[in-house]
């Protein structure tokens, strides 16, 4: 008799996890986006830090392969927003990542080896950005 009991909730526990009625899920075609996937124009993945360099023409993360500058002069209580600098690969080049500076900018290294343009200047052997003429940022100590 106990196995006759056993058996049937045994049977009766089996054919439970196979009812369809009991399925809840719903059957949808709606597209669920998943999240930490937004990419940006050119398909960077900005919620992991991610950029466009129109140096290396593709996307990076700016505070692994670039050179941090921090403001200098007085500091807003807060947050610190640094500056980066990107090497072109045969550093003739680099592109400035500024914040609150949309998009970036590309200069020439000139003959005496500091990159300069109209408004920036960057000094690699001090480690320092010009901008306008006024020393904004350098390299942590």
């Amino acid at each position: 008799m106990k196995q006759l009991a056993m058996i049937s909730l045994g049977l009766f526990a089996l054919a439970a996890c196979n009812n369809p009625a009991a399925d809840t899920r719903a059957d949808s075609t709606e597209t669920v986006e998943t999240v930490g996937g937004q990419k940006d124009e050119h398909g960077c993945l900005t919620a992991a830090g991610q950029t466009w360099s129109a140096l290396k023409q593709g996307c990076i993360q700016v505070f692994d392969v670039g050179q941090r500058l921090n403001p200098v002069g007085e500091q807003v209580e807060g947050a610190t927003f640094s500056a980066f600098v990107v090497y072109g690969d045969d550093r003739s080049k680099v592109e400035l990542f500024l914040p609150d500076v949309d998009g970036t900018t590309v200069i020439d290294s000139s003959e005496t080896g500091v990159f300069e343009n109209a408004f920036y200047r960057f000094d690699e052997k001090a480690k320092e950005l010009f901008i306008n003429g006024v020393k904004a940022y350098a390299a942590p100590e």
